[in-house]
């Protein structure tokens, strides 16, 4: 698993080399190599399936590797009805649908650690140097995440019982 920045025809063409199977997020203006040879911005390829819930696979080139690669879609909507973006995943597996599964758990561990370190509880603002204070602070961390965690749980479960 791996975010945007780990990108290129060299490292696709070394990964495959290595017989190392990836799941690499994409930035939408990714440029790929169709079997025709015409490159096309997945942008422009995935236009009009925007309004889809369903996951959309496409098998490409990278402009600078003749490796196919699969790439996965899926339209995620944000928090606003009107804002969404598209997660795009692209593997060297045989089931590019997985790979977008996959990665959902990488993300899970992102907003964790955005959570943990920008978000709410800005343990970067912290300053400690001394590895006692930072084990003690990392304990109380933990725990505080998971109580956090169970409240919203129990919260959610309320909710969707008094909706029923």
């Amino acid at each position: 698993m791996a975010d945007r920045e780990f990108m290129g025809g060299g490292w696709v063409e070394f990964l495959r080399k290595n017989n190392v199977a990836f799941a690499i997020r994409v930035k939408i203006n990714q440029r790929v190599a169709l079997a025709d040879g015409r490159l096309w911005a997945l942008r422009t390829l995935l236009r009009k399936r925007r309004r889809s819930r369903s996951i959309t696979t496409l098998e490409a080139c990278l402009p600078a590797s003749s490796v196919p690669v699969l790439f996965a879609a899926k339209w995620i909507t944000g928090r606003k009805a009107c804002q969404g973006e598209w997660l795009v995943v692209m593997t060297n597996t045989a089931d590019a649908k997985s790979a977008l599964r996959a990665y959902k758990g990488r993300w899970a561990i992102e907003c964790l650690f955005g959570d943990t370190k920008t978000r709410g509880f800005n343990i970067e603002d912290t300053r400690m140097t001394a590895s006692e204070k930072i084990d003690t602070l990392t304990a109380i961390l933990t725990l505080a995440i998971t109580w956090s965690y169970r409240c919203a749980t129990k919260c959610h479960q309320c909710m969707e019982t008094n909706m029923s």
